[in-house]
Parts: structure tokens; sequence; C-alpha cells
């Protein structure tokens, strides 16, 4: 148990002294397994080709679909090209604007490595779970496991005619939280 005071800052250098000595390294974590294209799967460290996985889906009303992407290792290979896990093809990253997330706030990134967190837009083809490799080094890294639902809902328009926007509404909400 530790006590801190927030509002003089009592015990916050501790707390992060203790932080930085004992919790797990955010850049390699030893938990994170990768599965190359034969299933063999090794440890996944801060040097070697591009790997990412897109833990998170949002979509704007400005910007369009917006994915974050926690990048294991390596850096974006040159051309910008990497290889979806979820569709078996290339993807392109680099005209998708690849940019730190800063609160509501994209602020653009001309580089990134291993353990940044980065968001990429205007990409329809990437989904929740999916992995983005250099096409050369296919890899996979297993998505989180997500809670099972506990209530269950139908919903159903009033109006004959809005049928459409419904069922738009429902294809964003599950690319969203599936």
């Amino acid at each position: 148990v530790l006590f801190v005071g927030t509002l003089k800052e009592h015990g916050v250098g501790q707390v992060l002294d203790l932080l930085a000595e004992y919790a797990p390294s955010g850049v390699t974590p030893p938990w994170i397994r990768a599965a190359d294209d034969a299933g063999n799967e090794s440890v996944v460290t801060a040097e070697g080709p591009f790997l990412a996985s897109v833990f998170k889906v949002t979509s704007d009303q400005h910007v369009g679909k917006i994915c974050y992407l926690r990048v294991w290792r390596g850096t974006l290979p040159a051309d910008g090209v990497a290889w979806n896990s979820a569709t078996g093809n290339p993807v392109k990253l680099a005209n998708a604007h690849p940019s730190r997330p800063q609160g509501k706030e994209l602020q653009p990134c001309p580089s990134f490595g291993a353990g940044d967190v980065i968001c990429v837009t205007k990409l329809e083809e990437l989904k929740l779970g999916a992995t983005l490799a250099e096409p050369a080094h296919r890899a996979t890294v297993p998505p989180p496991a997500y809670p099972v639902p506990m209530v269950q809902f139908a919903i159903e328009s009033k109006v004959k005619g809005d049928e459409h926007k419904v069922a738009t509404a429902f294809h964003k909400i599950q690319d969203e939280d599936p």
C-alpha cells in the first residue's frame, strides 16, 4: 500500500520510481508473442521488422475512421506499405496520415518506433484486432480478449425508410466494438 498526497505531490516521485523499477517495460512486454506464417511463435522485441496491431477504432464525422495502432517493433518501411492480417492484402500507411493522439487532437508524426501509439485515418480495410507487418516478414499478434456481452437488445426503426440509417449506424458501432 502506497500513500500519496497529490495536492503537494508528497510521495508521487516514489510511486513513479517504484513503477519504473518493478513494472514491465512498455516497449517490449514479455507476454506478447508473434506468430509467423508457419505458426512459429516468438517473443516480440523492439528490434526487428515493423509490427503493429489495431487496438481501437473510432469514427469521427470530419475525419472518418480513425484506427489506433500499438507499434510492437521496428519502424514503418520506407515505401509505407504494410501487410494487413485481417484481409491478407497490403495497406499503404504513408497515405493514411500517421499521427499521435494528443487528447482530442491528432498531431502529425513523421517517425515512430516500438512502444508508440499512433493513429491512422481513412483506412476502411483495417479492423479491430488486425496486425500490420512488413510484407516480407508477415507475423500476427493475437488480439486482446474482450469480455462476453451481458446485455442484448433488439432495435428497430419507427419509420419504414430509416432502416438504411439504422444499418449504417450499426456498422459503425460494430467496427468500434465487436
